[in-house]
């Protein structure tokens, strides 16, 4: 058998079918033509310039400025049609995916969420997990014993980070602050 039937990798969502015309927009600073959808909502098309892609818990996410001026996420499995444009747009030669993600546990960008210095005390496997996969680039180990360890992050705690909190169940305990703990 070859090595591609060996290896077994996560299912990602639907929309890979517009990944390559995204990369193909995003390398040319073309516009794209976006039909879209959220879920329960009505459906909208809109010309929006594509900045970024991030692959987060299996889905792709498309990172666009619209032409409100505002930067929006949009997931790839929610696209219902997409189109490259003639029209192009300048990419601000200061703008970074990697800085403008770095607030933020994964795809939920919410600035009217405050910064916040996060320690949680892991247990059991749950510290070894964190250490060969860090849930955010500013973990930081602050203390090791043979029952617990604990780590500390600065971030803004959007739902997404609180969901992945709760997902390790007893495994972890919020030390501080005190609003996430409880």
């Amino acid at each position: 058998t070859a090595v591609k039937d060996r290896v077994v990798l996560e299912n990602v969502a639907t929309g890979l079918e517009y990944l390559q015309n995204i990369i193909e927009a995003i390398n040319t600073n073309h516009c794209l033509l976006l039909g879209y959808q959220k879920f329960g909502q009505v459906g909208y098309e809109k010309i929006v310039s594509p900045y970024a892609l991030k692959l987060f818990h299996q889905r792709w996410y498309m990172l666009a400025k619209t032409q409100e001026n505002s930067m929006r996420l949009y997931a790839l499995d929610r696209i219902h049609s997409l189109s490259v444009t003639k029209e192009t747009f300048k990419m601000p030669a200061d703008f970074s995916p990697q800085e403008y993600f770095s607030e933020y546990f994964g795809v939920l960008t919410d600035s009217s969420v405050p910064m916040a210095h996060i320690v949680i005390r892991a247990h059991n496997w749950t510290p070894n997990y964190l250490r060969t996969l860090p849930l955010h680039q500013s973990q930081r180990e602050l203390e090791s014993t043979a029952d617990y360890t604990d780590f500390s992050y600065n971030l803004r705690p959007t739902s997404d980070f609180i969901g992945q909190l709760l997902s390790q169940g007893s495994g972890i305990e919020v030390l501080e602050p005190q609003d996430l703990r409880q």
